[in-house]
């Protein structure tokens, strides 16, 4: 487990929030954009991550990560921010199957349906004896030649350089290939990032009316979503069988400056509202027109605190505290919208 944050941007946002909503659906394009609707689904296994940790000497997967916690953090003077708490399996090895060696120059193995990528480390085991070239326990390097066959070389540099071990002798015995870690080099995506001059936050009586809706000034804006995910284990095994998520929760807080008595009596009245809070990035296109958006509209919510610490010498802000609800009418809760330049978010 563990948290992953940074600047929110355009496209690899949508990744995380398919994985908290669940359900995302992809139409497009218009004007070279493409929009992603993301609505809760109605179960306990939304889509699941596989997380990749770079480190100088490797890298590693966690795979079955579900996102427990989701945070839109917005505040002058700073990008858009989020974070995510992510609960995942551990793999720190994983037993690839059996293959077969050549005994040539270079060495050709053979393993059907490998996954495995160039610069991949790999440890060949087996009940006999390897060729020459070769040493069980070992870690080698892998250099794909497609996807049922590559070769063994003795370090990441040769792997990524094509250079690749000369096997001789004889061989005997089954051959055991385990995976140690994964090579992922950097790529670079050129995505744009949404910055506090990029948000709008509205207030309407139902989500129909938030598009028409006059802007209410705010100083900052906070999202939380929680998905409450809990492991589903079961006897006979150390790790998850699965990880779940269980509830399905989101709050909005907005800092306002207080000139009006207006949500102190929404607090005390118990009134209902449909919120939006929108990211437009007007500094920048992906078509004629079209702009990098996100915006996430919540359906119904209940204002349940509105503070307002009082200091001499200061502007008097209060805090609006908004509880989501499901609003039958709506047979909604939450919906987030994202438009970009990506046909489909995975």
């Amino acid at each position: 487990e563990g948290k992953i944050s940074g600047p929110v941007r355009d496209k690899s946002i949508g990744l995380f929030l398919q994985s908290l909503f669940g359900t995302a659906a992809n139409a497009g394009p218009t004007d070279s954009a493409y929009t992603h609707t993301f609505t809760v689904e109605e179960g306990v296994q939304h889509s699941s991550l596989t997380l990749h940790r770079k480190d100088p000497n490797g890298g590693y997967d966690y795979p079955l990560s579900m996102i427990s916690k989701f945070e839109l953090d917005i505040s002058v003077d700073k990008h858009a921010t989020f974070s995510c708490d992510f609960r995942s399996k551990t793999r720190n090895s994983l037993t690839l199957g059996t293959f077969t060696v050549t005994i040539a120059t270079p060495n050709v193995a053979t393993l059907v349906a490998h996954g495995l990528a160039t610069g991949d480390a790999i440890v060949p085991t087996t009940t006999g004896a390897l060729p020459t070239g070769l040493t069980a326990g070992t870690t080698y390097f892998v250099y794909r030649i497609d996807a049922d066959t590559f070769s063994f070389c003795s370090t990441l540099a040769n792997a990524l350089a094509a250079t690749k071990i000369t096997t001789s002798g004889s061989q005997s015995g089954t051959h055991t290939l385990t995976a140690v870690y994964r090579y992922l080099p950097a790529i670079p995506v050129t995505e744009n990032v949404f910055l506090p001059q990029h948000t709008v936050f509205k207030t309407a009586t139902t989500a129909a009316g938030l598009g028409a809706a006059s802007a209410v000034v705010v100083r900052s804006a906070k999202l939380t979503i929680d998905s409450k995910v809990e492991d589903d284990r079961n006897l006979g095994s150390v790790n998850q069988t699965d990880i779940v998520n269980t509830q399905f929760s989101a709050k909005l807080e907005v800092t306002i400056v207080r000139n009006a008595e207006t949500y102190v009596t929404a607090l005390l009245a118990g009134t209902t509202y449909a919120v939006r809070l929108d990211l437009n990035n007007t500094d920048a296109l992906i078509g004629a027109t079209s702009t990098p958006r996100l915006y996430f509209d919540l359906n119904q919510v209940i204002l349940e605190d509105a503070p307002t610490p009082v200091t001499k010498g200061g502007l008097t802000l209060q805090t609006l505290i908004f509880k989501a609800t499901y609003k039958e009418a709506d047979s909604a809760m939450i919906t987030a919208v994202l438009q970009n330049s990506v046909a489909t978010v995975v």
